[in-house]
């Protein structure tokens, strides 16, 4: 049992030596040595994303997903009030199924009107907190 640790343990130095003698582009494909990650599976837009420092690249690859991340949530408010309709037509002579229908809808409209004016927000607080 010690000789099969003995040789792995020989095996790994003699892997990690001639990985050190190897240079760095021998391990990574042509884009990752331009500065882009290739994506297996980009969800929309670019198949690549750059590198940054720190948390760029996690923020590159976040920012390329917001049409994706906008339409599903978009798709959720409309199943919302169409929740919130649905609760309201069967609420027959019941006033709180009826208010919580209402309250739904209205919910799903401010989501939608919030969505609609992120850009605008995010606009109006970058001025206010970032001159």
């Amino acid at each position: 049992m010690i000789s099969f640790w003995k040789h792995i343990r020989s095996v790994a130095f003699r892997l990690a030596a001639m990985a050190g003698t190897l240079p760095p582009s021998a391990f990574a494909d042509d884009a990752m040595v331009r500065g882009k990650v290739p994506l297996l599976e980009p969800i929309s837009g670019p198949n690549e994303i750059t590198i940054g420092p720190g948390l760029t690249t996690w923020f590159n690859y976040f920012n390329s997903t917001l049409p994706w991340l906008y339409s599903v949530a978009v798709g959720i408010c409309i199943l919302w009030m169409l929740y919130g309709g649905f609760l309201i037509m069967i609420s027959s002579d019941q006033a709180d199924k009826r208010a919580t229908g209402k309250a739904k809808m209205i919910g799903a409209i401010l989501g939608i009107v919030v969505l609609s004016f992120t850009g605008t927000i995010l606009r109006i607080l970058n001025d206010l907190f970032f001159d």
